[in-house]
């Protein structure tokens, strides 16, 4: 069973990509959210089209008055769509805004869900810094929400997969409580 899985997801994920990559290459910015911080700067992500390999990339921004956009995911490794953004209110937060996306892996040849932060030192995002959330044995869907704490400590990142052995659907909480250093994962049931 898990073998017909692995071939399942390996022939949705090209068949996905290529539907992307037909329909977005050249349409731009797609997917945007953007929202304010506890420090009164303007929180920004989206995906578009890398221009060199044509695949889906994550690009955020930061700032309010001198906005410094830079491309969060490695398109090399990843095709990366429809990001969700949230944010601390806090100008205190470690932890002022969290963003989580779908991605296909490239190398592993799977869907994974991956997060990346910004911290309060102001800096914004930072291109590659990345916490990837795979399994071998689960196929993630698009419905990922993700929340962050006033403090900016505690962030929650919530989806449903499917869960190849036991062949289960199940809900997937990962869980930090120090803004983003670690991660614990729980499986909710759907009942």
């Amino acid at each position: 069973m898990m073998n017909i899985l692995n071939k399942f997801k390996k022939t949705i994920g090209l068949l996905f990509c290529g539907i992307y990559l037909f329909s977005f290459s050249y349409c731009g910015a797609q997917s945007l959210s953007t929202k304010v911080d506890g420090n009164n700067e303007m929180v920004s992500v989206w995906h578009k089209a890398d221009p060199k390999t044509g695949l889906l990339t994550i690009v955020g921004s930061y700032g309010t008055l001198s906005p410094k956009t830079v491309t969060i995911t490695n398109p090399l490794l990843v095709h990366a769509y429809n990001p969700v953004l949230a944010t601390s209110r806090n100008v205190l937060s470690a932890t002022q805004a969290v963003a989580v996306w779908r991605s296909y892996v490239l190398l592993s040849e799977s869907f994974a869900i991956q997060t990346s932060l910004v911290f309060s030192n102001g800096s914004g995002w930072t291109p590659g810094d990345v916490t990837t959330f795979e399994d071998s044995n689960e196929l993630p869907a698009e419905d990922y929400k993700v929340d962050i704490s006033g403090d900016g400590t505690v962030i929650t990142i919530l989806w449903s997969t499917h869960l190849a052995v036991p062949e289960i659907y199940k809900l997937r909480l990962e869980t930090s409580t120090d803004s983003g250093a670690s991660w614990k994962t729980t499986y909710l049931d759907v009942l």
